[in-house]
């Protein structure tokens, strides 16, 4: 118990959030990897496997959780580009859901296009 208290405490004075929730809502993570191409113009995803996915939707919000690039529906592919050349320099998250699954990825984009 002790442990956990201190990890509370820490976690806590460095800023984390711990949050609890029931077994009903814990999603599946997809697992996917998210690389930036060298000119920073295009988002590269591959998903090699995601279980029972035959489509998956995908957004961009910035680190405030706004919308940057609309939600849209796509087919599953093991690998996706996607156009961010009109994003400014800074920290934005990927977001893929699919049904119950859930995968959350943060890139930062540092070339101004």
């Amino acid at each position: 118990m002790k442990k956990l208290a201190i990890v509370l405490l820490m976690g806590l004075a460095i800023g984390m959030t711990f949050m609890s929730c029931s077994k009903e809502e814990v999603q599946v993570e997809i697992e996917a990897t998210v690389a930036l191409s060298g000119s920073q113009k295009t988002l590269v995803i591959g998903m090699p496997y995601c279980f029972n996915c035959e489509s998956f939707n995908i957004q961009v919000l910035d680190v405030l959780s706004r919308e940057v690039i609309p939600s849209r529906e796509l087919p599953w592919l093991p690998k996706l580009k996607v156009d961010i050349s009109q994003l400014a320099v800074g920290t934005y998250y990927l977001v893929i859901t699919s049904g119950d699954k859930y995968g959350s990825y943060p890139f930062l984009k540092s070339i101004a296009n």
